[in-house]
């Protein structure tokens, strides 16, 4: 998130990242106040802003309980949490906000109940679901453990939140007189559209710097049917406002392009326009330029995305394209000529006030006339590499082949460990086999990953409609957070069946979600045509579950799950061979072995290598096969954290793969201290110290690939990346 330098009385921010992104983010900030509309897709934490401060009380409105809300909220909910911000976010929301909650309980845990929630209903009446206050991190850790269970109830957590916390927040207090009221100047009006659909409007009092008072209406229609809806529902209520108040009115437009222009939405601007002549219509839609001045031109260009890890790609495909592959340019948007974006000005009428949203810079609200300020609080965080690393790159990477017949190939989507950072994103590798493509695992953003990784929109949607087969590891989710948003995209793109191969407490949140998904789109709720789910017991010989008893899932085992005499004949097909493989990280956690043609890959994801008969059976599994692809998490200095949470340090990568003999082993899913901890000891020509590991040094040196983001290696080529990988790591 990011905000201009200095704190306005009002200032409004658009945040919209990527092509693929459905609706724009609107931020509004008053002093210490940030007021979100929309979810989240790409996240924040990747930008190359920062907040000037971390003070601010955020308030997330969801204006519908559709999927892309669901979806959309888990990485402010997951981020906020990891980063102990809980107290800053408050959830306000139409009807069933609570049961998205329930559900997303199903993959966060016990953790979704510290957060106080609002539920609105269109009758007036509100459902309130009390929230940690201060950051307090005892209270809020003995909160947890009396919540950890397996189901979601908001009377009990209102219960235990007034007995075991000595400070909590009841969000109804916000409540006064149907509207919502963060201080005595701001006031959120929310106006049901319908049960699942609310349009916000923010009134702002005058204050010392503003004398008169303004309405801010946050318009979020995405069919014509809510258009036509909006015009008889809300329109009405939004005209005797504007007839009763002689103030400023400006409205935010969510819309894309498509809706912008139905004759539906045309006449919602005109009536609102006819009541206030000079009323400001901001536009978020990317679609569109205005047309001004050729100096002002070039502050307003939009493919200037100031993306940390897209500049490396663009670096990187520039100097190593036989392991790169992506998009030249950062963001198709732009407003140069030989790119196909419509003047704003020709929008309804060239006599409406329209302005131009920009992720560059801040509208400030305050004043008379609209003004844009440059975001000055940038962090100093840009790829750019000295030329001589660049050179030694080159020179280092010029043996290997390009374009060259392999076997399989494998697409480095993100190697992150827990969180997505400005460099790296969270797990997910796309594996190219004969005839047969295989996602492992789909952390958030994958679809952003994907996207990028490819070098036109056609062989994006190719990807897609290729992908055959999702392997999620476990429920935690950097492994499937971005699982929905790319089902979703490739259900548009086609109708082909694909298998997903899934922990069985994955289940209830995935079969929600399908189910919403094909009931929207078709009218019946059978998903199976299309999402073909397999448990990860139907794959493993020995199912082990290291925290006692499996959790009974309705129907999971039998009705909603494909029978596997169907997939082993469908795997025969590409000569494919698949078994699961226990990892002892957490409850239903696999890792994955994938042989064809006499090449075997094996997939660690998040493992523990404590438990010497778990470690005996990995092994065992691995053993002699071409990649194996190993988390590395902690260094040794951290081996007591790496016990407590189940996960991988650099020793335990590395002895593992030498006692199965694996040819060659890459390196991911690095935490930040094990980023800084490698990077110590790889030299300027991306050679590695003995001294990070003596007893295995010749094969870390010779057989040891590092994980970078966007990288892509074949079984033609690994044996020739261990040195350039460093080299490209250390440049990170």
């Amino acid at each position: 998130m990011w905000l201009a330098e200095g704190k306005k009385n009002l200032s409004l921010q658009m945040v919209q990242i990527y092509k693929l992104q459905k609706q724009p983010l609107v931020q509004i900030y008053n002093y210490q106040s940030k007021l979100i509309f929309g979810s989240y897709n790409e996240p924040i934490e990747r930008m190359a802003f920062s907040y000037v401060d971390n003070s601010y009380k955020t308030y997330m409105f969801l204006s519908r309980n559709d999927e892309n809300a669901k979806h959309g909220i888990i990485p402010a909910l997951y981020e906020t949490f990891y980063f102990n911000r809980i107290a800053d976010l408050k959830i306000f929301g139409p009807k069933n906000v609570l049961f998205f909650l329930s559900l997303i309980h199903q993959i966060m845990g016990p953790k979704i109940s510290a957060f106080p929630v609002l539920e609105m209903h269109k009758d007036g009446t509100y459902i309130s679901k009390y929230g940690i206050k201060q950051k307090q991190q005892q209270e809020l850790t003995n909160f947890l453990k009396i919540q950890n269970k397996q189901y979601f109830d908001v009377g009990e957590i209102n219960k235990n939140m007034k007995t075991y916390v000595k400070d909590y927040i009841d969000p109804l207090s916000f409540v006064q007189d149907g509207f919502i009221q963060f201080d005595k100047n701001m006031q959120i009006i929310p106006i049901h559209q319908n049960d699942n659909l609310i349009q916000y409007l923010l009134k702002q009092t005058p204050t010392n710097d503003m004398k008169e008072a303004r309405f801010i209406l946050i318009l979020n229609l995405q069919l014509e049917s809510e258009c036509e809806e909006f015009i008889e529902v809300v329109l009405p209520k939004i005209k005797i406002l504007i007839q009763q108040n002689e103030n400023k009115f400006i409205v935010i437009h969510q819309a894309n392009e498509n809706i912008l222009e139905m004759p539906s939405y045309k006449k919602i601007v005109d009536e609102l326009q006819f009541q206030k002549p000079e009323i400001i219509n901001i536009v978020a839609s990317m679609n569109y330029f205005k047309d001004i001045p050729k100096l002002e031109r070039q502050e307003m260009y939009r493919d200037k995305s100031n993306l940390y890890h897209l500049e490396y790609l663009v670096q990187m495909k520039e100097c190593i394209p036989q392991l790169f592959e992506g998009r030249g340019q950062i963001n198709k948007f732009s407003i140069k000529n030989d790119l196909p974006l419509k003047n704003i000005d020709y929008l309804w009428s060239k006599n409406y006030n329209k302005v131009l949203s920009s992720n560059y810079r801040s509208i400030d609200l305050q004043k008379d006339f609209i003004t844009f300020e440059k975001i000055k609080q940038a962090r100093d965080i840009r790829f750019i590499p000295h030329n001589l690393d660049l050179q030694k790159l080159k020179f280092y990477a010029k043996n290997i082949p390009l374009g060259q017949s392999h076997n399989f190939k494998l697409t480095i989507l993100g190697t992150s460990s827990s969180i997505l950072t400005i460099r790296r994103s969270t797990s997910s590798y796309l594996l190219n086999l004969k005839g047969f493509d295989m996602l492992l695992d789909c952390g958030q953003c994958t679809l952003f990953q994907l996207y990028h990784s490819s070098d036109d929109d056609e062989k994006f949607k190719q990807k897609l409609i290729h992908l055959k087969s999702i392997f999620i590891s476990h429920f935690h989710i950097d492994h499937h957070g971005g699982l929905y948003e790319l089902l979703e995209k490739r259900y548009q793109l086609t109708k082909q069946p694909i298998q997903l191969i899934i922990p069985n407490n994955l289940f209830l949140w995935l079969h929600f979600s399908l189910t919403t998904l094909i009931q929207n789109n078709e009218g019946h709720s059978d998903y199976q045509k299309y999402f073909q789910i397999y448990s990860h017991r139907q794959f493993s010989d020995n199912f082990y579950n290291m925290f006692g008893p499996s959790v009974q899932i309705p129907k999971f085992d039998s009705q909603q799950v494909h029978n596997m005499n169907s997939v082993k004949e469908y795997l025969e097909k590409y000569n494919i061979e698949i078994k699961l493989i226990n990892t002892q990280h957490c409850k239903h956690s696999m890792g994955i072995r994938i042989q064809q043609n006499g090449k075997t890959i094996v997939y660690s994801a998040d493992r523990a290598a404590q438990n010497q008969q778990l470690q005996k059976e990995f092994v065992e599994q691995a053993k002699d096969c071409d990649l194996l692809i190993h988390e590395c998490t902690y260094p040794e200095s951290e081996i007591e954290k790496a016990s407590q949470n189940n996960h991988s340090t650099f020793y335990h990568a590395v002895s593992t793969a030498k006692q199965s003999n694996a040819g060659m082993l890459l390196l991911t899913h690095f935490s930040n201290g094990m980023i800084n901890k490698l990077k110590s000891h790889f030299d300027s020509e991306g050679q590695v110290d003995v001294a990070l590991c003596p007893e295995y040094y010749e094969y870390v040196k010779f057989n040891t690939i590092f994980a970078n983001d966007f990288m892509s290696i074949t079984d033609k080529n690994m044996q020739l990346l261990p040195q350039v990988s460093r080299l490209i790591f250390s440049l990170l």
